[in-house]
């Protein structure tokens, strides 16, 4: 089940009126694939608007569909402030309610049939089949749990904006109260069991949102504070994004603040392992303490932790988030930690002038390590690093990280995993261009951007792999293509419908030969 707070709508400064609309979308019918396996076509349900798509969220619950309008500038293509947000019945086109906004300081999320308005000054709960609000109060949302009847909400009381609220959906009454620091947002949230959401935060905290019960291991994640009611707009700005995994920055909001001083998590049987600006630490899931080793301060940074035998290894970058994107902080470094005490086994140093280690990869007993022009290649073991070799390349190539095991290119007609290469290695570069290496990294060439896929959505029996214009059904028993939609790769899935949208259409596809039912 996802759980996760949907950022769907942006919506600035809700015009004063409401009306119910008695406007009809237009639906119709068009070829948009080929089943392979029949050799027969694949019709997509088409809503046609009269003006442009900027947002839409269907949901099962009430048969509904959220659909966000918005205007653009004819000549420059530029989205203008005026448009409208409507819900429909999506078997019939019937709108159910329509209002004109003008984007401003207001916005719309949604998770299933829960829908919230959120502004600078309060927060409001829209009833799903009339708009109208149900409740309003002075919080902001970061949390929404339809299966629970709840929310979790912050104050936007500045004398309590520390102070988390579990906010009963029906009423929007608070349930129970916890102090929770949140000014630099939420990185990352994990459930660890169905009652039990880990919560990573200026260091890690666990909650039951039932009760609001849990444990606390408060660690320093930023560096350079500032002005607070910047940094409370920010987190505002960017609640629902923050939430979900990694904090939206909006350029120029803050000069001076690095985010994201913090590792992955790490969890081993029952206990995990997490290192933040000053310190990495071990304690077991109920939250007892195991050990803590300090970390230097001036040079930590964004890093990474993966355990190999009694080992626990720190990869730090020497970057964090600044302005939502990676900037030169601290220095890299690679230490070694003894997984039963913290004894730190040894700590390896790089002095890198504003360059950093932008992507790494764990080949067995083999570190490498990529930067914008160069990677590092070297052997570990407890006793420390063995550099097997480096290599420069070109400096225009500026490299951003190693192929993911999502991405796939066309050969003919087959479609290869590019991570599972043998002879080469794959980098994705700044400028989103696909660089082919061979294994000493010694020659180089371009890849067709063109032939590559990203796996966007799986299951058991096939993987859904996309591009810029289409998707294509692989059998994952032979790796052969069983469908072919003009379905783009940031294709929207939810239950056994794929939707996707462009100008002033959204287009709809059923998927159920291809996904099971739920």
């Amino acid at each position: 089940m996802n759980r996760a707070l949907l950022p769907l709508i942006f919506l600035f400064t809700f015009t004063s009126s409401f009306a119910q609309s008695p406007n009809q979308v237009k639906i119709s019918t068009r070829e948009a694939g080929m089943d392979l396996r029949t050799n027969t076509p694949i019709s997509a349900k088409e809503y046609v608007f009269d003006m442009p798509v900027f947002g839409f969220y269907p949901t099962a619950r009430n048969n509904s569909m959220t659909v966000q309008l918005r205007n653009k500038n004819p000549e420059t293509n530029v989205w203008k402030g005026s448009g409208e947000v409507m819900v429909i019945d999506p078997e019939t086109g019937q709108s159910k309610w329509q209002r004109k906004f003008k984007y401003g300081a207001n916005y719309l999320m949604q998770i299933d049939d829960v829908i919230f308005e959120q502004s600078r000054k309060k927060l409001q709960k829209l009833h799903s089949e009339t708009g109208k609000p149900v409740w309003w109060r002075e919080s902001t949302v970061f949390k929404a749990f339809p299966e629970l009847n709840l929310a979790l909400c912050y104050n936007l009381e500045p004398a309590e904006s520390d102070v988390l609220h579990g906010i009963n959906l029906q009423n929007g009454q608070s349930l129970w109260r916890r102090t929770f620091a949140s000014e630099y947002g939420w990185e990352n949230t994990n459930w660890l069991n169905d009652s039990t959401l880990m919560i990573v935060a200026s260091g890690l905290h666990t909650l039951n949102p039932a009760t609001g019960q849990g444990w606390d291991m408060n660690r320093v994640s930023h560096s350079k504070k500032t002005d607070m009611g910047k940094v409370r707009m920010l987190v505002l700005g960017g609640v629902a994004l923050g939430a979900m995994g990694g904090m939206l920055v909006p350029s120029g909001t803050l000069s001076d603040v690095f985010l994201n001083i913090s590792s992955n998590v790490l969890m081993e049987e029952q206990v995990l392992y997490y290192a933040a600006k000053n310190k990495i630490s071990c304690q077991t899931l109920a939250g007892e303490r195991l050990w803590d080793t300090d970390l230097n301060e001036k040079t930590t940074s964004k890093s990474h932790i993966f355990r190999k035998g009694n080992t626990i290894y720190m990869i730090n970058t020497g970057y964090a988030m600044k302005y939502g994107r990676p900037a030169a902080l601290g220095k890299p470094y690679v230490a070694a930690f003894d997984a039963f005490n913290g004894k730190q086994l040894f700590h390896k140093e790089w002095f890198e002038r504003k360059n950093y280690i932008s992507d790494f990869l764990i080949q067995e007993d083999q570190m490498y390590l990529l930067y914008k022009d160069k990677v590092d290649i070297y052997r570990f073991s407890d006793e420390g690093l063995t550099q097997r070799f480096a290599s420069r390349v070109d400096e225009d190539f500026k490299m951003r990280s190693f192929v993911s095991d999502q991405v796939f290119m066309k050969k003919d007609s087959a479609f290869v995993r590019l991570s599972y290469d043998q002879d080469h290695f794959h980098v994705f570069t700044e400028k989103n261009e696909l660089i082919r290496f061979d294994n000493d990294f010694q020659t180089s060439e371009k890849v067709d951007i063109t032939t590559l896929y990203k796996s966007y959505l799986e299951n058991e029996a096939y993987l859904f792999l996309g591009n810029s214009d289409e998707t294509i059904v692989l059998n994952r028993t032979d790796s052969k293509p069983v469908a072919k939609y003009n379905a783009p790769v940031n294709s929207a899935n939810f239950g056994s419908k794929l939707y996707y949208y462009g100008e002033n259409k959204i287009s709809e596809l059923d998927i159920s030969a291809f996904v099971p039912v739920p």
